[in-house]
């Protein structure tokens, strides 16, 4: 029996600008070096698995405009993989065109890169195995190039790559093509990116057809662990075919949400404990406040969040929490406190919105504070007036 170990990766984005998260430039820094981490982590794997080929089947940048450090840091990783072959398709977001640093950087002997327009095809230099690729050229998003693929009958194992939407996954609209157009006899697989969730695409057909998804999450539409895919493919005595890939994790960082439901002790720090999961170190966490607080409240909100930047490797916090209940200390008073309290929950309840809430709450809360805070005047001293 004959194996074949492909790894295939795509969507990494090296040098995202995670500008959609609002984090500062100081933790942009990290999440690009965890991109970077998982990256390592891929190419080590390949070495130690072995992988008797590599396949990134599109933006393995996160657009044309790469800092040339990491141009040379994602080659350098590349050519230590040397001589196992390396095989990449430029994607959408980093498609291959005159100024991108697929055209203008010095790429290692062991990687090879397909250019838009045609289907290209390169030989294993050590096995039996075809490689057909195609790259995007940033101008034309139709997917028509999946039509034209062409298998010859030479009874080698065929794969290929590009980057694209299957019909059935249809997401934005990218490159739609439809699987069983691709699909043919002789094709045994078919690594596709652009997807950022891992998914395996099925139907009436032979070629097996996967995305790994991307490896390490930008945001929080890509939650939850990440992975590659360890691809074998083997061939019996007979000459069939059977191909299976394994998914391997590999994010550093992991994006993750949180509902945190107010306890009766009303302490952040427990409410907070009680629901993480998982190593929050290395998670960016949105944490969800639910429950009723009643006012002064804006201390306990503080307060978590304060908490959550030492539990995570970063957190957003969204309250959530109804703010209309009125302190029980001011019920039945008849007091221009009890009735300002009254007047700003009204006020809270009749919002539109829960930004106006959040905004209201806050007033009311400075106004309750204020008020209990103040120094009133010593009515049974002398008046010095007098």
């Amino acid at each position: 029996m004959k194996r074949i170990r492909i790894l295939h990766t795509a969507d990494l984005h090296l040098d995202a600008s995670f500008a959609s998260l609002g984090v500062n430039a100081s933790l942009g820094n990290k999440l690009r070096a965890a991109q970077r981490s998982v990256f390592s982590r891929i190419m080590e794997r390949a070495r130690d698995w072995p992988a008797d080929l590599v396949v990134i089947s599109g933006d393995l940048f996160d657009s044309t405009e790469v800092q040339s450090e990491t141009v040379k840091f994602a080659a350098e990783a590349l050519e230590h993989l040397a001589p196992v072959p390396v095989y990449i398709a430029p994607g959408h977001s980093d498609p291959y065109t005159e100024d991108s640093p697929y055209a203008t950087a010095l790429w290692p002997k062991n990687v090879t890169l397909f250019t838009p327009g045609n289907w290209q095809q390169h030989s294993h230099p050590l096995q039996d195995i075809c490689i057909h690729g195609i790259g995007c050229d940033g101008s034309d998003d139709s997917g028509s190039w999946f039509t034209t693929l062409q298998i010859p009958a030479d009874n080698r194992i065929h794969i290929a790559l590009a980057c694209g939407t299957e019909q059935s996954q249809q997401d934005n609209g990218f490159a739609l093509f439809d699987g069983a157009a691709i699909a043919q006899k002789g094709l045994a697989y078919l690594a596709l990116g652009h997807l950022h969730n891992a998914v395996e695409v099925k139907n009436d057909f032979s070629t097996v057809i996967h995305y790994p998804g991307t490896p390490q999450g930008r945001n929080f539409r890509e939650q939850g662990e990440r992975s590659f895919l360890e691809v074998n493919i083997e061939e019996a005595a007979s000459g069939a075919l059977s191909v299976f890939a394994t998914p391997v994790p590999c994010n550093r960082i992991t994006f993750k949400q949180y509902t945190c439901t107010i306890g009766t002790d009303k302490n952040p720090e427990n409410d907070l404990d009680k629901i993480i999961e998982g190593d929050a170190t290395q998670q960016v966490a949105r944490v969800q406040v639910a429950g009723v607080l009643t006012p002064p409240a804006y201390g306990y909100i503080e307060a978590l969040r304060n908490y959550a930047k030492k539990r995570f490797f970063h957190a957003e916090i969204l309250d959530g929490t109804d703010r209309t209940a009125n302190p029980p200390v001011l019920a039945g008073q008849r007091t221009c406190l009890s009735k300002l309290s009254e007047v700003m929950a009204n006020r809270i309840a009749d919002a539109s919105d829960h930004d106006t809430v959040l905004f209201e709450a806050y007033a009311r809360d400075l106004a309750l504070v204020a008020s209990r805070s103040h120094t009133l005047p010593n009515h049974d001293a002398e008046d010095p007036l007098s």
